[in-house]
């Protein structure tokens, strides 16, 4: 298993509905979306990482949800989007639409965002290869238009999202409650050890408070 191909993906939480998903899935803080992780291969297609290949890479000693981030970051860095929206005033809004297909995945690396965005911003999400990051400081007008480019790119996608825009906090593991403690799933056929694993290094990962480790 190639880990440099490794990286996270943001599914809609109904793709594990009533816990059939194939592999480990993170929920993330918004209701209907969560990450799971797929293997990119070299004619542009995806595999899923299913339970199996989970165990047998954190067995191994590999933290493949902080490979995958890492690996996000770096296949991200000096493109973290692919078209501009410019105005008078500045950027209004972006979009990430890069070659791998995972243009929604950039919406996982908030911090690099607040880079970006130092006044603050909103996500859309409208198709699984189409990210688009709206700035908080734009006009009403700007506004407008980068909300039809997000319905336009839903309605017309492939692989459907979410309509509209929301909040980047929504984007981030989900908490038990706001500013504190992080829930992860337990995955059917998941160690209760491999489990807590990938809880430390998750809760390390984005610099959130660790609950007491339950894995019950």
């Amino acid at each position: 298993m190639d880990i440099s191909s490794l990286f996270p993906i943001i599914v809609p939480r109904s793709y594990n509905r009533n816990g059939r998903w194939l592999g480990p899935l993170q929920l993330l803080a918004h209701p209907q979306l969560a990450v799971t992780w797929v293997l990119l291969c070299d004619d542009a297609s995806m595999t899923y990482v299913n339970h199996a290949m989970a165990r047998e890479l954190t067995e191994s000693g590999i933290d493949f949800v902080a490979e995958a981030m890492s690996n996000l970051r770096s296949a991200s860095e000096g493109c973290l989007y692919t078209h501009v929206n410019r105005t008078e005033s500045g950027i209004s809004f972006v979009a990430s639409m890069q070659e791998d297909g995972l243009g929604s995945s950039r919406l996982l690396l908030v911090n690099e965002w607040r880079n970006e965005f130092p006044n603050g911003f909103l996500f859309g999400i409208p198709e699984r290869s189409c990210a688009i990051v709206v700035s908080a400081t734009c006009t009403a007008a700007e506004s407008e238009h980068a909300a039809q480019a997000v319905k336009g790119c839903y309605s017309e996608g492939n692989t459907q999202m979410l309509p509209g825009l929301h909040a980047p906090e929504l984007f981030v593991p989900e908490l038990v409650e706001p500013g504190g403690q992080l829930r992860i799933r337990a995955d059917r056929g998941e160690s209760s050890w491999c489990f807590l694993i990938r809880y430390r290094a998750t809760a390390a990962q984005y610099g959130v408070r660790r609950v007491q480790d339950d894995v019950s």
